[in-house]
């Protein structure tokens, strides 16, 4: 078999219902070029892996299985799949979602083929939630991703707008061990592989919907939407570990830091607010986990306070106009009042004088 292009890794764990689905529309992808589909199961005991043993019999040339002989947990069966593939080009998707284009790989490595600065090709999806609680929809939007066709870092940096089966890397990890760069414990963990590759390349949309995206109650990203305060309480840890490894690799580009120490800032305003819900200590915990981030809020609390005073020193300043403003035109007042009783005096004085001249003339 020639060596591999392309590596589609496929992540599984219990998802007996959805696996096959998956699979076969891997398989029946329209190519021209030598690929693989690498499979990595962390310790299913639902029947997915007996599924996986049967498509192995099947395809024993194309599909490669990793079977974890104990459950690792989702990032490090992650970890053990990605470490696998040694091609040009790699596709990561998971067990419940599916393709819905044949034409998907080949448009993909087509276009990287020829787009030779472009690090990462993606597409738009098709949402669907399983219980029927939201109607079908496509991401990301125009919107989510800014309405640009080319994207770069600092657009990543801003918003995840990739969905994980629609993107395709040049993978830059051929020659190296993506175990000794990818950090420990942080989520979203495919939005970081996103930035690392965005990091080495421009990031080229395709506008065709090629896959489907399935949420339902198993998924792991279900609370997102559903039970948002179960979802933080979760991953609020590893999503805010997730923005100080990026400090830890971006801070020293100023633009950079602003962004992401926006990021953080805003995600420990949201574990507050979970925290005076539930008052279960996830904002105290997670500034004594990462003093990086309570420095950061910190210091955003002096701004915050220092933007005060500079404001209401403004503000001083116009009152204290005003009343400056409002002595000078009392005293102008006072001025015209006595200028007034002066004419006034004069004018009755002089009326006065020219009453008794009258009289005086008719007495006569």
């Amino acid at each position: 078999m020639n060596k591999p292009l392309l590596s589609v890794c496929l992540l599984t764990y219990n998802q007996a219902p959805y696996v096959k689905e998956a699979i076969d529309t891997i398989l029946v992808q329209e190519v021209n070029f030598a690929w693989e589909l690498i499979i990595a199961d962390d310790y299913s005991t639902d029947g997915t892996r007996e599924i996986l043993l049967e498509y192995k019999k099947q395809h024993p040339d194309l599909i490669k299985l990793i079977l974890q002989n104990k459950n690792k947990g989702p990032e490090g069966n992650w970890l053990d799949l990605m470490e696998y593939p040694k091609s040009k080009y790699v596709l990561y998707t998971e067990g419940d979602d599916y393709f819905s284009d044949p034409t998907k790989l080949q448009r993909q490595v087509d276009f990287l083929e020829t787009h030779h600065s472009f690090s990462i090709c993606f597409h738009p999806v098709k949402v669907i939630y399983e219980d029927g609680s939201r109607p079908d929809e496509i991401f990301p939007t125009p919107k989510q991703r800014f309405n640009k066709d080319v994207l770069e870092l600092k657009d990543l940096l801003m918003n995840n707008f990739i969905q994980t089966n629609s993107a395709m890397y040049q993978w830059r990890f051929t020659h190296k061990n993506i175990k000794d760069i990818f950090p420990k414990n942080i989520s979203p963990g495919d939005w970081f592989l996103h930035i690392l590759h965005a990091d080495v390349g421009k990031v080229g949309f395709i506008n065709r919907t090629m896959s489907v995206y399935r949420k339902h109650p198993g998924g792991l990203w279900w609370d997102a939407n559903n039970n948002k305060d179960e979802f933080w309480k979760k991953y609020g840890l590893s999503w805010l570990n997730f923005y100080i490894e990026l400090i830890k690799i971006y801070g020293s580009n100023s633009e950079y830091r602003k962004i992401t120490d926006s990021s953080t800032i805003n995600l420990l305003n949201t574990l507050i607010k979970v925290d005076e819900e539930h008052h279960n200590g996830l904002f105290n915990n997670a500034i004594s986990s990462f003093p990086e981030a309570a420095e950061i809020y910190i210091n955003n609390l002096h701004q915050q306070l220092s933007d005060l005073l500079d404001h209401a020193n403004k503000q001083a300043k116009i009152i204290k106009h005003y009343l400056d403003l409002n002595q000078t035109l009392e005293a102008k007042i006072k001025q015209l009042e006595n200028e007034n009783r002066h004419l006034w005096t004069n004018l009755l004085v002089r009326l006065g004088g020219a009453i008794k001249n009258r009289t005086r003339k008719n007495q006569k």
